[in-house]
């Protein structure tokens, strides 16, 4: 949406797949280091805490809570503040376990893999 007068910015230029890619790149790689700052400075217990509060705020932001106010509606829009349909969430569910399930074990075989090269 653009405003009489007013050219539109590049971002609006993007096609909007990436300006997806960019912005949830962006998220992920803040709260990774975030995470790895928290822990190398805080120990895990308190990390994990401070963590967990670092993602409930950005949820609430990502809702439409906080500034910038002119962005509210767009963001509530994006985050499909809708209500869920049980057949949504078990199909949600069913693929965030997998998610996890291919995600997480994929580094360790190639950890394995360097430590038994790694000479002692």
């Amino acid at each position: 949406m653009t405003m009489l007068g007013r050219a539109p910015s590049l971002w609006t230029k993007l096609p909007i797949t990436l300006r997806a890619i960019i912005a949830g790149f962006l998220i992920a790689a803040t709260a990774a280091n975030v995470w790895l700052l928290l822990l190398l400075n805080l120990g895990v217990q308190l990390a994990a805490i401070i963590e967990a509060i670092f993602l409930t705020l950005f949820l609430w932001w990502a809702r439409g809570g906080g500034p910038p106010r002119g962005a509210h509606a767009a963001r509530a829009k994006a985050f499909r503040r809708d209500k869920l349909t049980s057949g949504q969430w078990l199909w949600g569910l069913i693929a965030a376990f997998f998610f996890a399930a291919t995600v997480s074990p994929t580094p360790f075989p190639s950890w394995r893999r360097l430590e038994r090269s790694v000479p002692p």
